[in-house]
């Protein structure tokens, strides 16, 4: 999810706190697919909670944010630059194999 779908999400669900509000509503209102929108809400449950007895999302108050959208969102960006970080890891990783590699080929080679 990236900060501005996030920021999106976060403020309708303030404009409909305590009640929270439908999936396809909410997809509606930010402009997210509601497949990816579903996703969202079941993975960071830090953010967000189903409502009981209800098809509905809020904002989680209980949670370690304690419903701090400001909180949320620094957490959020600090989550995607780790994810960015492991991914040039993996990208070097990859190309130091490579190279491992050729120079293995080459070497080998008469």
């Amino acid at each position: 999810m990236t900060l501005e779908d996030l920021d999106k999400v976060l403020q309708i669900l303030e404009q409909h706190h305590p009640k929270g509000i439908g999936t396809t509503a909410l997809a509606e209102k930010t402009g997210i697919e509601i497949y990816k929108l579903r996703k969202y809400l079941q993975n960071y449950e830090d953010y967000f909670v189903a409502l009981p007895d209800e098809p509905k999302y809020a904002i989680n108050s209980f949670g370690r944010f304690k419903g701090s959208r400001g909180e949320m969102l620094e957490n959020h960006k600090s989550e995607l630059a780790k994810q960015k970080v492991n991914s040039y890891w993996i990208f070097i990783l990859i190309c130091v194999g490579c190279f491992t590699c050729a120079m293995a080929v080459i070497s080998n080679t008469p």
